[in-house]
């Protein structure tokens, strides 16, 4: 016997009692010495009244309570050392059967098998009310689209009554299934008492609301235990059997609709109206009406599709009385559409299997059609030629369309103080959506900003006196800077200053890490050259602080212009080999800074916007099949902006671009390039020139990669299950572990969760409520990221078009249904504590449905400090 099992069994409020997990000798030991210490606490007090040292009536006081805080808790700690619990009561007299009967017309095609399966529940529910000394209390709802209770915790006799009666309510629709509100209906009705609850689903399984085992994962663990009895649908008794759509079409071909409708044996006599629906938008057919027959009938219906990416078809058929739909999604494949504005002949040397060419030489440009196009290039055509209102809508189709754009500046014509094609977008809709900057003032009144890389060797060789050297350079180059331009300094070891402005912050911290610079590093200079290139832009000089001890290096592979500033603590020479490459060479010597300022620095403003003379753009951001050394007939200045991917660049001093791209990873926006010369023959009439065109235009596609996904859509009513299939390329490659999906169209954007389907790679699916476009659009982008190894570097934004919610019953396919659903009522059941068609194992007394037992020992060991530590402090801090 020990404390707890004194006390804690004869504890009871609101359907608990108490009840005690200790056992053994440790209770036991624990319910003794409580009584020593209380018996101990109880004589020393004895002892003081006997001394008579309690005269004082506060002294007297603060003992009293000190002693009976003791005497609590070392009773609180007696009780905690029986392992206290709350347990739930089990009357078995309160128990509560909700019975769910499925009333839906698929559930009734199979009326011998339902009755079989109603006697066999009727059956089981009298066998477990003998295990119980009275009758449970029954409940029965009555469910298809929508719910109805029939009884509310009546007898056992008159649930058994009603469900063998199976009697359904006056006009209960047949036309879809929402198990899902069924079930909310059912726990909603077991929280009105605290009974123990246990649910029976009867029901085919077949939820049009949505996925059932979604549902019974996400829900079924705070349903009471629920065991679900199947019934099998036979086939549909009427209305749209089937229907097939190949999954990919190509553009501009008539597949078949193949569809199978009964017309059912009540409705023979009646014509069926037909009406078809492309992406929204009626066809005309050659014949609308479906003649009365009682046969099952095989329809067959061309349906053209334009365009590209994921569309839908409606299929309806019906009276006036009744009408079946059907939707189906299928993917339209396309080539890569191009719209040439202006003068685009050279877009005529693409390659036709892969490019869709149109082309409008006389500006008549709708960009209202412009949904069907990937990219738009606009050849020498001049800003005020298009007008600012479609410029305006160019910009909104970029922005948030995902269309690609292209801009050509064509041939140097004209005086080369004229501003140039490129440069009449300045102060547009277009302006700030260019890779390049259409500023035709950065010439003749502030020049850019100015970026320097400064490669310092820190190898065993330059300690002391050449680093030394390297300080006072760089000193003098933060002197020439200013706050608007930029500095990094990197050294042959890797290690970087990071990019820092010509303000007072960024020159400290220059300052800072070349006092801190190692030694002991590798001669390596390709390392550092290397960082270089990926971190040029345009107007960006390197300089290079050496002693010429390094290993050899291609200084002219990559065109990089570059400043040579070698150390030397004695009289030798410059090394031969990188001073012939550099813009300009120095010697350095030990506390001496720079003998000249680099022309860089002081550069000459021009006062022409383009130079007619030729010149072969040199690579800077290699790009597949984009190569340099085409010569092209001049150059429109320009400088490339902060992000921008400078492809191409002339082989002058200054470097300015020839072929820049904007590339946006946002949903909705699309990419951009400029061309800053022309397409002249010598692209057009070789291989090369043909090739880095192609892999121009493909830098500006949101959607590349066509053949990389597969598409399973599927009609769920008001929602869309979505099932991606990555395809392996032939490969060794990894496969992408996650992916990502966001519906966009303008500025709307719905996110939609995507999970791996079990262990097959690759594979992805979800569900998404038909979003309501703003506008009514029914044209969206599906923008999909990818997340892992194998993963695409840029995301794809595939054309979508999904037809607006409507508002109405849950579904419109129960009569196209059948089969029974059994991983979907197995999923719920178990996920809720039950079984699948098999009720006869359930344990009445053994389990205790409801609210698990509470343990309360901790509270006890809690009380037990705070009466200890009251104690302490009543005795003024004296034990």
């Amino acid at each position: 016997m020990n404390a707890c099992t004194l006390i804690a069994p004869h504890v009871s409020l609101s359907g608990w009692r108490g009840d005690c997990l200790g056992a053994g000798w440790a209770p036991v030991a624990g319910f003794w010495a409580a009584v020593l210490v209380t018996t101990l606490v109880v004589l020393v007090g004895l002892y003081h009244v006997y001394r008579g040292s309690w005269t004082d009536k506060r002294t007297r006081l603060h003992r009293l309570l000190a002693m009976g805080s003791i005497i609590l808790a070392c009773l609180c700690l007696a009780v905690a050392m029986g392992r206290p619990l709350l347990v739930r009561q089990s009357d078995p007299g309160d128990r509560h059967l909700i019975l769910l009967l499925d009333q839906s017309e698929s559930a009734h095609r199979q009326e011998v098998a339902r009755r079989a399966r109603l006697l066999q529940v009727a059956e089981q529910m009298r066998l477990l009310s003998s295990a119980f000394d009275k009758d449970p209390r029954v409940s029965l709802i009555d469910f298809a689209a929508r719910q109805e209770i029939r009884l509310n915790r009546g007898s056992l006799a008159d649930g058994i009554t009603m469900l063998l009666g199976d009697e359904m309510p006056f006009g209960f629709s047949q036309n879809g299934t929402d198990i899902g509100s069924a079930l909310k209906l059912a726990k909603a009705l077991a929280s009105e008492q605290s009974d123990e609850d246990i649910i029976l689903l009867l029901s085919d399984g077949l939820d049009t609301s949505g996925y059932l085992q979604s549902l019974g994962k996400s829900e079924g663990a705070s349903l009471p235990n629920l065991f679900a009895y199947s019934f099998n649908a036979g086939s549909p008794a009427e209305g749209i059997v089937s229907s097939y759509l190949p999954a990919v079409v190509k553009n501009a071909t008539e597949p078949n609709l193949r569809v199978v409708f009964d017309p059912g044996s009540a409705r023979a006599l009646a014509d069926q109206t037909i009406s078809l629906f492309r992406n929204g938008e009626r066809l005309a057919l050659d014949w609308d009406i479906l003649k009365s027959s009682s046969a099952v009938q095989s329809l067959k219906l061309p349906v053209r599709f334009d365009g590209r990416g994921l569309q839908f078809v409606d299929f309806r058929i019906g009276d006036q009385s009744r009408v079946f739909q059907n939707r189906i999604f299928t993917l339209v494949e396309a080539p890569i559409r191009i719209l040439g504005l202006g003068d685009t002949d050279f877009l005529s040397v693409l390659p036709k299997d892969q490019f869709d060419v149109e082309q409008l030489p006389d500006l008549d440009l709708n960009l209202k059609d412009m949904d069907d196009f990937d990219i738009l290039v606009l050849g020498s055509v001049r800003a005020q030629q298009l007008g600012q209102e479609r410029l305006s809508e160019l910009s909104k189709a970029i922005s948030e369309r995902g269309l690609g754009l292209m801009i050509v500046n064509g041939p140097m014509v004209g005086r080369p103080d004229e501003p140039t094609v490129v440069q009449s977008y300045h102060e547009t809709a277009l302006d700030l959506l260019l890779p390049v900057s259409p500023d035709p003032k950065f010439l003749l009144e502030d020049p850019p900003p100015r970026d320097t890389i400064v490669l310092v060797d820190t190898s065993g060789s330059m300690s002391g006196g050449g680093l030394a050297a390297a300080r006072s350079a760089i000193a003098d180059l933060l002197d020439y800077m200013r706050p608007q331009d930029s500095l990094q300094v990197i050294t042959f070891g890797g290690l970087s200053s990071g990019r820092q402005r010509g303000d007072g912050v960024g020159k400290g911290a220059i300052r800072s890490f070349a006092s801190r610079f190692p030694t002991g590093d590798s001669s390596d200079v390709s390392r550092a050259f290397e960082a270089a290139l990926r971190l040029t832009g345009n107007y960006t000089s390197v300089f290079l602080i050496t002693d010429g001890m390094v290993n050899p290096y291609d200084y002219a592979k990559a065109g990089l212009s570059f400043y040579y500033l070698q150390y030397n603590s004695g009289s030798g020479s410059l090394n031969r080999e990188i001073a012939g490459a550099a813009r300009q060479s120095q010697i350095l010597r030990a506390g001496q800074g720079l003998t000249f300022k680099p022309d860089f620095f002081d550069p000459q403003e021009k006062s022409e916007f383009f130079s007619p003379d030729p010149v072969s753009p040199r690579v800077v951001t290699p790009i597949k099949d984009i190569s340099g050394g085409i010569e092209t007939s001049g150059v429109a200045f320009s400088y490339a902006r902060a992000d921008a991917v400078r492809a191409l660049i002339s082989d002058g001093d200054e470097g300015e671009p020839v072929l820049a791209f904007r590339q946006s990873d946002l949903a909705g926006n699309g990419n951009v390039a400029a061309f800053l010369s022309d397409f002249d023959a010598n692209w057009t009439d070789n291989e090369a020139g043909r090739k880095a065109i192609a892999a121009s235009l493909l830098q500006l596609v949101k959607w590349s990669e066509r053949s990389r996904y597969g598409f399973e859509l599927s009609d769920l009513g008001d929602e869309i299950g979505l099932r991606i299939t990555i395809l392996s390329d032939g490969t060794h490659q990894a496969l992408p572990e996650a992916l990502s999906a966001t519906l966009v169209t303008g500025l709307h954007k719905t996110g939609i969760a995507l999970k791996a389907v079990g262990s097959q790679k690759g594979v992805f699916e979800g569900r998404f409520a038909l979003p309501k476009s703003p506008h009514g659009a029914t044209k969206w982008l599906l923008f999909l990221e990818e997340e892992g190894r194998g993963a695409l570097f840029r995301p794809q934004s595939i054309p979508i078009s999904l037809p607006d919610p409507v508002k109405g019953e849950t579904s419109r396919r129960e009569a196209a249904t059948f089969g029974v659903n059994l991983q979907a009522l197995e999923a719920i059941a178990k996920a809720s504590g039950g079984a699948l068609d098999d009720f006869s194992a359930f344990d009445a007394d053994g389990r205790r449905l409801g609210v698990p037992p509470w343990p309360v020992h901790d509270f006890f060991i809690l009380v037990a400090a705070l009466l200890f530590g009251f104690a302490f402090f009543a005795k003024g801090g004296r034990l």
